[in-house]
């Protein structure tokens, strides 16, 4: 298992560490084989639960991982990869982070001045909304685990998985189309449903990005 975890990590220390997850879980839990990562996959997810979200996104991501390393069959293997996925996605902070609710503006938009024995008025310059993203826009949980369980099944022309570089700029992709959807979305359907208005947010960006979405 530890050759395992060496392949798919950037150094040894890291794969050494996933193992340590792997092994901690399966101790926790009394678990006598690997496979039970699968047959007991919801006390895997009760035990995350107990943890803080960032931990919860961690070790489900491990964990989803190491599903790799068993010998399942394709329909078993692709069930509880999404499975993992949908906890790992659920434990992100929403991004962009949601912002706190606003007291009463009560900024001073025209100082006064005494210069020259002249009183004059300055006025502050007029704040410019950036109209190409709503930065207010905070996707879901749904659309976020949506984009985590979906983008790791896309396949190229020739039905091969998607290398995890592409997956990544896909779900970057995606999420940036959604921010900028007006009125904010609770899922992907309008992907579907409303695809004038998705090419219409398209459209509006600059060539360069137009083509990458």
């Amino acid at each position: 298992m530890e050759a395992f975890f060496e392949t798919r990590c950037k150094t040894k220390q890291s794969a050494k560490q996933h193992l340590n997850v792997i092994k901690n879980i399966s101790k926790k839990l009394d678990f006598n084989n690997e496979q039970e990562f699968i047959s007991k996959f919801n006390e895997v997810k009760n035990l995350l639960d107990t943890y803080s979200a960032t931990t919860r996104q961690k070790y489900a991501t491990i964990i989803r991982m190491f599903l790799d390393y068993l010998n399942l069959k394709q329909d078993v293997h692709t069930k509880h990869v999404q499975k993992y996925n949908s906890i790992s996605a659920r434990a992100q902070t929403p991004n962009p982070r949601p912002r706190p609710v606003k007291g009463p503006d009560t900024t001073v938009y025209k100082k006064e001045k005494e210069e020259k024995g002249e009183r004059k008025i300055i006025e502050e310059p007029e704040k410019v909304e950036r109209s190409a993203r709503n930065s207010k826009h905070t996707l879901s949980p749904d659309i976020i685990e949506q984009i985590e369980t979906i983008t790791p099944t896309f396949r190229d022309i020739k039905g091969n998985l998607l290398d995890p570089g592409t997956i990544c700029l896909y779900k970057s992709n995606i999420k940036a189309i959604a921010k900028r959807y007006t009125p904010p979305q609770s899922n992907l359907n309008f992907l579907v449903k409303e695809p004038e208005k998705g090419i219409e947010v398209r459209n509006a960006l600059k060539v360069q990005t137009r083509k990458a979405y």
